[in-house]
């Protein structure tokens, strides 16, 4: 689909693009790297000695790799300059109507939603491999904690208390589209709209 998209898109629009994600050397690589990993039963690919087997030990995994190298070098399904994304430069992309997927945190629901005439779009699970086969995805942490050189460590606990309540965990996830992680909060209607696809999980 991608690929007929794109090539019908490109002789009038040259920005646009199949698929951007988070494909930087960060963090958010190495979400996304271990998404395409897991969804395509991969296997075991980190060993007991933290060493990761990404060569012909694992035939399922480097075939996953070369999928992805397709994209950008032969199927021009992911713009070259989308190899340098981070989260923000892919929802300005997806938000300019120059990208027919994206791949983004929950956020980017609330974030998309509040631009003006966006049109329709759908959420889905990652793909796997197969067409039976649901895909694997990671969640990125929003960590808290309190310095052991804090002159304060009492408050600052207190704070951290206040942050993690379920009641502001509930407005993160309504205002934000930040995922809560209090499971009672999953209940409900309220995050229809910022958190639209979480029946699915």
């Amino acid at each position: 689909m991608a690929v007929t998209v794109v090539a019908g898109e490109s002789p009038t629009n040259r920005g646009f693009t199949g698929y951007v994600g988070q494909f930087d050397g960060y963090e958010g690589l190495t979400c996304n790297l271990m998404e395409w990993l897991k969804s395509s039963s991969s296997g075991k690919f980190i060993e007991d000695d933290k060493s990761v087997s990404l060569t012909n030990t694992n035939p399922s995994a480097r075939a996953m790799l070369e999928r992805v190298h397709g994209w950008v070098y032969e199927k021009n399904i992911t713009s070259f300059d989308a190899m340098f994304y981070q989260e923000s430069q892919a929802l300005v992309k997806w938000q300019s109507r120059n990208a027919l997927f994206m791949r983004n945190w929950p956020y980017a629901v609330s974030v998309t939603n509040a631009v003006q005439e966006f049109p329709e779009y759908g959420l889905a699970r990652l793909p796997g491999i197969t067409a039976n086969q649901s895909g694997a995805a990671t969640i990125g942490g929003w960590h808290l904690g309190v310095s052991k050189y804090s002159p304060n460590v009492e408050a600052a606990v207190r704070v951290l208390q206040f942050l993690t309540s379920p009641e502001v965990q509930k407005a993160r996830a309504i205002r934000q589209g930040v995922l809560p992680t209090h499971k009672s909060l999953y209940d409900g209607t309220y995050l229809d709209q910022t958190l639209p696809f979480r029946e699915q999980g």
